[in-house]
């Protein structure tokens, strides 16, 4: 359940510094080798679950395509084709988790939610990229071994960001009450 917000202006600042973590993130990301070009760990999508838990569904969508914008300014590959792969896929994996998140609740866990992102975002970045950049179907074939490092990507970003939301949502009070032990004045005997 997302975080209760005073007033529009912290959402705004929550989404905003979740944005920021975001394209940090992506540009750690970038310096990190690549055993193949496909293979990625989306980090950055740790802020966007990270705002979906914590903020919604419309704060996810924000921090999501704000960070593939500004990620792509700062890279310098604005409308070229690595930033149409890169907007359809955060566009097709924040509406697959945001679907998910709302109708599987009692199915899929955090994890769960974080690799059906990855799954959706690989799954339409391959199709995106066989249709229309390479013109070819034939990079189909790298569907599999690429749908399946986005299974193990997602399970990672999916663990990464439940440590993180559990540690900044709220935590429901303990059914039992706490007691301060009061020093000296216990007497035993």
């Amino acid at each position: 359940m997302p975080l209760r917000h005073k007033n529009s202006t912290q959402w705004l600042t929550r989404v905003a510094l979740l944005t920021g973590f975001g394209l940090a993130l992506y540009l750690f990301e970038s310096l990190i080798p690549r055993p193949l070009p496909w293979i990625k760990p989306g980090l950055a999508n740790i802020a966007t679950i990270v705002a979906l838990y914590t903020l919604g569904p419309a704060a996810a969508c924000i921090v999501s395509m704000l960070r593939c914008v500004l990620g792509s300014l700062v890279g310098g590959t604005l409308m070229s084709p690595s930033f149409w792969l890169s907007i359809c896929g955060a566009a097709s994996s924040v509406t697959a988790m945001i679907i998910v998140r709302r109708l599987g609740k009692k199915i899929f866990s955090i994890i769960g939610v974080g690799m059906i992102g990855a799954f959706a975002h690989m799954l339409t970045q391959v199709t995106v990229a066989g249709f229309l950049v390479v013109g070819d179907e034939a990079i189909l074939i790298l569907l599999p071994s690429m749908l399946l490092s986005s299974l193990i990507t997602g399970l990672i970003v999916g663990y990464a960001s439940h440590l993180i939301v559990a540690r900044i949502a709220p935590q429901p009070a303990s059914p039992l009450p706490v007691h301060e032990s009061r020093r000296g004045s216990d007497n035993v005997g």
